[in-house]
Protein backbone atom coordinates (compact mmCIF):
# COMPACT_ATOMS: atom_id res chain seq x y z
CA UNK A 1 0.00 0.00 0.00
CA UNK A 2 1.60 3.08 -1.12
CA UNK A 3 0.63 6.18 1.07
CA UNK A 4 0.28 9.64 -0.49
CA UNK A 5 0.50 13.32 0.62
CA UNK A 6 -1.24 15.98 -0.81
CA UNK A 7 1.28 17.29 -3.11
CA UNK A 8 1.27 14.01 -4.46
CA UNK A 9 -2.66 13.18 -5.14
CA UNK A 10 -2.24 17.16 -6.73
CA UNK A 11 0.18 16.53 -9.28
CA UNK A 12 -1.67 12.81 -10.03
CA UNK A 13 -5.13 15.07 -10.28
CA UNK A 14 -3.59 18.12 -12.07
CA UNK A 15 -5.08 20.21 -9.03
CA UNK A 16 -3.35 22.80 -6.66
CA UNK A 17 -2.41 21.12 -3.96
CA UNK A 18 -4.75 24.33 -1.69
CA UNK A 19 -7.91 22.59 -3.85
CA UNK A 20 -7.17 19.16 -3.09
CA UNK A 21 -7.11 19.85 0.92
CA UNK A 22 -10.62 21.96 0.19
CA UNK A 23 -11.65 18.56 -1.38
CA UNK A 24 -10.79 16.20 1.24
CA UNK A 25 -12.39 18.74 4.23
CA UNK A 26 -15.67 18.78 2.38
CA UNK A 27 -15.70 14.79 1.58
CA UNK A 28 -15.27 14.97 -1.98
CA UNK A 29 -11.51 12.66 -1.78
CA UNK A 30 -11.34 9.66 0.75
CA UNK A 31 -8.12 10.63 2.70
CA UNK A 32 -7.04 9.76 6.56
CA UNK A 33 -5.83 12.48 8.95
CA UNK A 34 -2.87 12.05 11.37
CA UNK A 35 -2.04 14.62 13.30
CA UNK A 36 -2.44 17.66 11.38
CA UNK A 37 -1.46 15.99 8.18
CA UNK A 38 -3.58 14.67 5.27
CA UNK A 39 -2.84 11.00 3.91
CA UNK A 40 -3.89 9.17 0.90
CA UNK A 41 -3.56 5.20 -0.32
CA UNK A 42 -3.00 5.42 -3.83
CA UNK A 43 -5.16 2.84 -4.89
CA UNK A 44 -8.10 4.36 -3.08
CA UNK A 45 -7.33 7.82 -4.98
CA UNK A 46 -6.39 6.21 -8.41
CA UNK A 47 -10.46 3.81 -7.25
CA UNK A 48 -12.00 7.51 -6.96
CA UNK A 49 -10.35 9.60 -9.56
CA UNK A 50 -11.62 6.30 -12.31
CA UNK A 51 -14.95 6.63 -10.74
CA UNK A 52 -15.41 10.41 -11.36
CA UNK A 53 -14.87 9.91 -15.35
CA UNK A 54 -17.06 7.01 -15.64
CA UNK A 55 -19.88 9.47 -13.94
CA UNK A 56 -18.93 12.27 -16.47
CA UNK A 57 -17.48 14.57 -13.74
CA UNK A 58 -14.19 14.53 -15.72
CA UNK A 59 -12.89 17.96 -15.91
CA UNK A 60 -14.88 19.54 -13.53
CA UNK A 61 -12.86 17.93 -10.56
CA UNK A 62 -14.29 18.95 -6.70
CA UNK A 63 -18.20 18.91 -7.93
CA UNK A 64 -20.88 15.92 -7.23
CA UNK A 65 -22.46 14.50 -10.85
CA UNK A 66 -25.52 15.41 -9.01
CA UNK A 67 -25.99 19.27 -9.02
CA UNK A 68 -27.84 19.73 -5.69
CA UNK A 69 -25.08 18.04 -3.43
CA UNK A 70 -23.54 19.93 -1.24
CA UNK A 71 -19.31 20.10 -1.86
CA UNK A 72 -18.34 22.42 0.44
CA UNK A 73 -18.12 25.52 -1.53
CA UNK A 74 -22.00 26.41 -1.43
CA UNK A 75 -23.23 28.39 1.23
CA UNK A 76 -25.51 28.86 3.93
CA UNK A 77 -26.67 32.34 2.80
CA UNK A 78 -27.08 31.01 -0.83
CA UNK A 79 -30.05 29.16 -0.03
CA UNK A 80 -31.93 31.40 2.06
CA UNK A 81 -34.25 34.23 1.15
CA UNK A 82 -35.89 37.04 2.28
CA UNK A 83 -39.33 35.55 1.80
CA UNK A 84 -37.91 32.10 3.89
CA UNK A 85 -36.95 34.45 6.90
CA UNK A 86 -38.66 36.15 9.78
CA UNK A 87 -38.04 37.99 12.81
CA UNK A 88 -40.93 37.15 15.68
CA UNK A 89 -42.06 39.50 18.36
CA UNK A 90 -44.55 36.93 19.28
CA UNK A 91 -44.35 34.39 22.01
CA UNK A 92 -44.13 31.14 20.21
CA UNK A 93 -44.30 27.40 21.82
CA UNK A 94 -42.35 23.82 20.45
CA UNK A 95 -45.25 24.03 17.66
CA UNK A 96 -45.83 27.20 16.64
CA UNK A 97 -42.00 27.35 15.90
CA UNK A 98 -42.21 24.05 13.81
CA UNK A 99 -45.65 25.55 11.95
CA UNK A 100 -43.89 28.70 11.39
CA UNK A 101 -40.92 27.20 9.45
CA UNK A 102 -42.54 25.06 7.40
CA UNK A 103 -44.65 27.59 6.50
CA UNK A 104 -41.89 29.64 5.92
CA UNK A 105 -40.20 26.75 3.11
CA UNK A 106 -43.23 26.13 1.13
CA UNK A 107 -42.75 29.70 0.02
CA UNK A 108 -39.92 28.37 -1.61
CA UNK A 109 -42.33 26.06 -3.76
CA UNK A 110 -39.66 23.60 -3.85
CA UNK A 111 -41.57 22.34 -0.64
CA UNK A 112 -45.38 21.57 -1.26
CA UNK A 113 -46.48 19.76 1.54
CA UNK A 114 -46.96 21.43 4.31
CA UNK A 115 -48.83 19.30 6.75
CA UNK A 116 -46.14 16.42 5.51
CA UNK A 117 -42.91 18.68 6.21
CA UNK A 118 -44.43 19.35 9.79
CA UNK A 119 -45.96 16.02 10.79
CA UNK A 120 -42.19 14.35 9.81
CA UNK A 121 -40.52 17.89 11.97
CA UNK A 122 -42.91 16.66 14.66
CA UNK A 123 -41.88 12.97 14.46
CA UNK A 124 -38.11 14.65 14.78
CA UNK A 125 -38.55 16.42 17.52
CA UNK A 126 -40.61 14.21 19.94
CA UNK A 127 -37.60 11.49 18.75
CA UNK A 128 -34.45 13.78 20.13
CA UNK A 129 -34.53 17.71 20.34
CA UNK A 130 -32.77 19.21 17.60
CA UNK A 131 -31.64 22.23 19.69
CA UNK A 132 -28.00 23.02 20.50
CA UNK A 133 -26.48 24.73 23.30
CA UNK A 134 -25.71 28.49 22.96
CA UNK A 135 -29.95 29.46 22.04
CA UNK A 136 -29.83 27.61 18.43
CA UNK A 137 -31.71 24.66 16.97
CA UNK A 138 -32.04 22.75 13.53
CA UNK A 139 -34.75 21.58 12.96
CA UNK A 140 -34.99 18.83 10.23
CA UNK A 141 -37.10 15.84 9.01
CA UNK A 142 -35.79 12.51 9.23
CA UNK A 143 -34.94 11.66 6.57
CA UNK A 144 -34.24 13.21 3.27
CA UNK A 145 -37.18 14.83 1.05
CA UNK A 146 -36.05 13.35 -2.56
CA UNK A 147 -38.36 15.19 -4.27
CA UNK A 148 -36.16 17.90 -3.84
CA UNK A 149 -33.41 19.34 -6.54
CA UNK A 150 -31.75 21.43 -4.07
CA UNK A 151 -31.86 22.40 -0.20
CA UNK A 152 -34.19 24.09 1.39
CA UNK A 153 -33.61 25.96 4.82
CA UNK A 154 -35.55 28.56 6.53
CA UNK A 155 -35.06 30.86 9.53
CA UNK A 156 -37.13 32.31 12.34
CA UNK A 157 -35.41 34.14 14.60
CA UNK A 158 -37.55 35.33 17.92
CA UNK A 159 -37.35 38.33 20.41
CA UNK A 160 -38.19 35.90 23.36
CA UNK A 161 -36.51 32.50 23.40
CA UNK A 162 -38.74 29.27 23.24
CA UNK A 163 -38.34 26.18 25.46
CA UNK A 164 -36.86 23.67 22.50
CA UNK A 165 -34.94 20.93 24.66
CA UNK A 166 -31.49 22.34 24.43
CA UNK A 167 -28.93 20.62 26.90
CA UNK A 168 -27.99 23.49 28.70
CA UNK A 169 -31.90 23.84 29.66
CA UNK A 170 -31.45 27.78 28.25
CA UNK A 171 -34.04 28.74 25.62
CA UNK A 172 -33.75 28.96 21.62
CA UNK A 173 -33.96 31.98 19.83
CA UNK A 174 -32.76 31.21 16.64
CA UNK A 175 -34.48 28.12 14.26
CA UNK A 176 -32.93 27.09 11.29
CA UNK A 177 -34.90 24.40 9.01
CA UNK A 178 -33.31 22.09 7.22
CA UNK A 179 -34.59 20.10 4.14
CA UNK A 180 -32.08 18.06 2.24
CA UNK A 181 -32.55 15.33 -0.75
CA UNK A 182 -29.96 12.94 0.33
CA UNK A 183 -28.18 12.13 3.32
CA UNK A 184 -24.74 13.17 2.19
CA UNK A 185 -26.01 16.71 1.66
CA UNK A 186 -27.90 16.66 4.89
CA UNK A 187 -24.32 15.83 6.85
CA UNK A 188 -22.56 18.72 5.43
CA UNK A 189 -25.33 21.32 5.70
CA UNK A 190 -25.71 20.39 9.75
CA UNK A 191 -21.91 20.10 9.89
CA UNK A 192 -21.59 23.82 8.29
CA UNK A 193 -24.17 25.02 10.55
CA UNK A 194 -23.06 24.14 13.25
CA UNK A 195 -19.63 25.35 12.80
CA UNK A 196 -21.34 28.48 11.32
CA UNK A 197 -22.86 28.87 15.04
CA UNK A 198 -20.49 27.41 17.19
CA UNK A 199 -19.02 31.07 18.62
CA UNK A 200 -21.72 31.96 20.83
CA UNK A 201 -20.87 35.71 19.51
CA UNK A 202 -23.04 34.39 15.90
CA UNK A 203 -26.21 33.94 17.82
CA UNK A 204 -25.39 37.15 19.82
CA UNK A 205 -24.98 39.04 16.53
CA UNK A 206 -27.67 37.66 14.99
CA UNK A 207 -30.53 37.94 17.30
CA UNK A 208 -29.43 42.00 16.91
CA UNK A 209 -31.23 41.91 13.75
CA UNK A 210 -34.78 42.41 13.06
CA UNK A 211 -35.85 42.49 9.20
CA UNK A 212 -34.74 40.00 7.11
CA UNK A 213 -32.25 41.54 5.06
CA UNK A 214 -30.29 42.30 7.84
CA UNK A 215 -30.71 38.54 9.14
CA UNK A 216 -29.46 37.34 5.74
CA UNK A 217 -26.33 39.91 5.51
CA UNK A 218 -24.93 38.71 9.14
CA UNK A 219 -25.42 35.12 7.73
CA UNK A 220 -23.66 36.43 5.12
CA UNK A 221 -21.01 38.13 7.61
CA UNK A 222 -20.57 34.90 9.55
CA UNK A 223 -19.63 32.65 6.54
CA UNK A 224 -17.22 35.01 5.51
CA UNK A 225 -15.62 35.45 8.94
CA UNK A 226 -15.51 31.14 9.14
CA UNK A 227 -14.09 31.06 5.66
CA UNK A 228 -11.41 33.33 6.56
CA UNK A 229 -10.69 31.41 9.36
CA UNK A 230 -11.15 28.18 7.66
CA UNK A 231 -8.91 29.52 4.94
CA UNK A 232 -6.26 30.42 7.06
CA UNK A 233 -5.96 27.24 8.98
CA UNK A 234 -5.93 25.20 5.41
CA UNK A 235 -2.88 27.13 4.47
CA UNK A 236 -1.09 26.41 7.57
CA UNK A 237 -1.67 22.59 7.60
CA UNK A 238 -0.68 22.99 3.76
CA UNK A 239 2.42 24.71 4.77
CA UNK A 240 3.36 21.66 7.41
CA UNK A 241 2.53 19.03 4.16
CA UNK A 242 4.48 20.63 1.08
Amino acid sequence: MKVLTVREVADILKLHPRTITKMVRSGEIPATRIGRVWRFEESVVLEWFNRQIKQGAAGSLGQSANVHLWNGTTRVADLLREETVQYSTERRTRQEVLEALAALAVRTRSVLDYEQLLEWLMEREQMCPTAFEGGVAFPHPRHPVEQLRQPVLSLLLTRHGVDFGAPDGKPTRVFVLVCSPDDRTHVKILSHLARLFHSSHAVERLTRCRRPADIVHEIQRLEMQLIGETQSREEEVLSHEI
